[in-house]
């Protein structure tokens, strides 16, 4: 991954899953060149990724059902809410 003024290997290692429709990230493991980072950085991490994919998220009138990364690409899938 690519961090702009971070002169280091930056990597992370994760799934996406669904929980009560929203889309949540779990890192298994994070890398900021060597340094050794501790296991509490990893709950970090997700909470920044989790409010990032749902600000991106937001705008979609979706209940998530199954979400995904294949070839780079996030592929969401869902029920359509409807409005009220």
């Amino acid at each position: 991954m690519d961090v702009p003024g971070v002169a280091a290997r930056t990597g992370a290692k994760g799934r996406l899953q669904v929980v009560d429709g929203d889309a949540k990230v779990l890192i298994e493991d994070f890398d900021l060149g060597k340094l050794p980072m501790p296991q509490s950085a990893n709950s970090g991490i997700e909470q920044l990724l989790d409010i990032m994919i749902s600000l991106k998220l937001a705008d979609l009138p979706l209940e998530l059902t199954g979400i995904e990364i294949n070839n780079g690409e996030l592929t969401a899938s869902g029920l359509v809410k409807t409005a009220d």
